[in-house]
């Protein structure tokens, strides 16, 4: 069988019996969607978005450390974003959802002068 992003909506939809629970589901499957995009553009165009200026004043390696990491943590999640849009809308999937997004925000300015530090270590 086929997977069909339609049909998790549409079940969703029906479920709902309040405008508010439906408004709930289009703005949760919009913004789904729009962050598998968003990340899947990132893994293509890692130094994007707003990383490139963390790499400014990288060296090579740090450079590649940091595409590395980008490309790696935005495919990760891409696929947990499709899990949740499989699995439908839940508490536990948008608290869990959230988080993931808010650890992808601030995880690699907190790592990046960890990756600097490798560079410059690399460098001497």
């Amino acid at each position: 069988m086929l997977w069909n992003p339609i049909k998790h909506v549409s079940d969703s939809w029906a479920a709902m019996t309040s405008w508010w629970g439906k408004a709930t589901v289009i703005i949760f499957y919009a913004f789904v969607w729009l962050f598998i995009l968003t990340n899947v553009y990132q893994s293509a165009v890692p130094l994007s978005l707003g990383y490139e200026c963390g790499a400014e004043t990288a060296d090579d390696i740090t450079t590649i450390f940091l595409e590395a990491s980008i490309r790696a943590w935005c495919m990760a999640l891409v696929f947990w974003a499709l899990y949740v849009e499989n699995a439908g809308v839940t508490i536990c999937n948008l608290a869990t959802f959230t988080l993931m997004m808010a650890m992808g925000c601030f995880s690699f300015y907190i790592v990046l002068p960890e990756l600097k530090a490798i560079g410059e270590g690399d460098s001497e």
